[in-house]
Formats: C-alpha cells, sequence, structure tokens
C-alpha cells in the first residue's frame, strides 16, 4: 500500500507541470476565476451563458522562448503529451490555422467531465496549456465558446502580465480556435 501511493505521487500529472513551471522565469501561469467572464463576449447568447456557467476557473500556463531558445517549444509540448498518454486524458478536436495548432482535450476518470484541457503550440514562438476548471463541463462546446471572445476584452483581463508583442500570440490563439481547419479525423462527439 504505502508503494502505491508513493508511485502515485512521483507519477507526473498536468497540475504537477503547472506547478513546477510556475517556479521557471521563462514560464508565465495565470489563474482565472470566471466570476464575470460574460463581460469578455461581445453580446454573449443565451447557450455561451449557459456553458459559462458550467466553468469555473481557468488555469493559464504561458511558455514564450527566447531567441537563444529556439526548440524549446517542442520539447514542452512533448513533456506535456506524454503527461497526457499517462494519464486518462483523450483528445476531442484538434485544429490548426498555419503553423499555429490547437488541441482539445478532456479528463475522463469519472462520468462527468469537470477539466479540460487546451493546449496550444506554434514552433519557437509559443506553447501553452489551458485547464478549463468547473462542473459538468460540455468540451464540445468550450472551443466554440472561445472563439466568440472579444480579443481585446481578453488581451485587458490578462493585463500587464503579458507585453504589446505577447499580445499577437493571444491574437493568433483565437483566431486559430476562430478560423482554423480541423485536423481531419479529429473531432469525436463529446462523451
Amino acid at each position: 500500500m504505502y508503494i502505491v501511493g508513493c508511485q502515485s505521487y512521483y507519477k507526473p500529472s498536468v497540475q504537477k507541470y503547472f506547478v513546477q513551471k510556475m517556479e521557471e522565469s521563462d514560464f508565465m501561469v495565470l489563474d482565472f476565476p470566471l466570476v464575470s467572464f460574460e463581460d469578455y463576449f461581445d453580446q454573449p447568447s443565451q447557450k455561451e451563458l449557459d456553458v459559462l456557467k458550467t466553468i469555473k476557473k481557468l488555469n493559464i500556463l504561458l511558455y514564450l522562448p527566447g531567441k537563444h531558445q529556439l526548440g524549446k517549444t517542442n520539447k514542452e509540448s512533448q513533456i506535456v503529451n506524454q503527461i497526457l498518454k499517462s494519464q486518462d486524458y483523450e483528445s476531442l478536436m484538434s485544429i490548426h490555422n498555419n503553423s499555429f495548432h490547437v488541441g482539445l482535450m478532456v479528463d475522463i476518470s469519472d462520468n462527468k467531465i469537470n477539466e479540460a484541457l487546451i493546449q496550444f503550440h506554434q514552433e519557437d514562438v509559443v506553447f501553452g496549456l489551458v485547464r478549463v476548471l468547473g462542473k459538468n463541463i460540455e468540451p464540445e462546446k468550450i472551443l466554440p465558446l472561445f472563439a466568440q471572445l472579444n480579443t481585446t476584452n481578453f488581451q485587458d483581463l490578462m493585463g500587464n502580465s503579458i507585453g504589446d508583442d505577447d499580445q499577437n500570440v493571444i491574437s493568433n490563439l483565437l483566431n486559430t480556435i476562430k478560423l482554423g481547419t480541423p485536423v481531419e479525423g479529429a473531432f469525436r462527439a463529446a462523451l
């Protein structure tokens, strides 16, 4: 029993990855409770408001490499992919727009989905994760919901956490979600 407990303690997880990266100066971790998240949409519909009610918090991890760190975005993406393979995450959707890739995964350890993960990556530009935490989340509605975000308002939400140059990364992420092409065979109906 003790050995099993120790093994699960050292088993990699998305949450442990976030905590580890918080200590690295090259990474930015932002937590957003979604008390009034509807303010970041232009006239949200009732369906969008209903989806928002299931989401309680966003944890955002961003890695924006410097010129001397080429290749590290790919390395971080591979690390997270290995963690996800060892956990109870299932890929629901993958989209791309030019060289920007976005994937949506859900934690399927319970019958009800209380966590979804958006992973995004553009080689040598950005690597990021968004943990969407809530209760009875409808994952198939998350990316369409994010596609409706007002980019300027969302950047204001992030405030001084990101620099002017980095705001283009957020715009590219949201544009990929809005305009990107689903990778063939990557979308699956939600559980």
